[in-house]
């Protein structure tokens, strides 16, 4: 069905999600986006669970925050978990990265 066959009520609202939703920009916090550079850092686009750690520095609490960072990027989709406790940067994950 074609955007000209739809009641012009539905097909306003429809463009106007679409134009709010090329507006919208994903912001990410200070810690995801020195996991996320962490990648470029190392010349890697995978990396090791205990590699990412070091986002973290060496306060323990910071270090179990980038479990729940890690989980994020990945629900995220940016980053994929590989298994192996190993993690692959997308291009979603670059392009945040190199945004922001």
């Amino acid at each position: 069905m074609g955007l000209e066959r739809i009641n012009p009520q539905i097909r306003q609202e429809k463009f106007y999600y679409l134009s709010l939703r090329s507006f919208v920009r994903c912001t990410v916090k200070p810690l995801s986006l020195r996991v996320l550079r962490l990648f470029g850092a190392m010349g890697e686009n995978r990396l090791d669970l205990h590699v990412l750690f070091e986002a973290a520095g060496n306060e323990p609490e910071e270090r179990l925050r980038v479990l729940d960072v890690i989980e994020e990027l990945v629900r995220t989709g940016m980053l994929d978990a590989c298994g192996g406790d190993f993690y692959a940067l997308t291009e979603k994950g670059k392009a945040a990265a190199a945004q922001s």
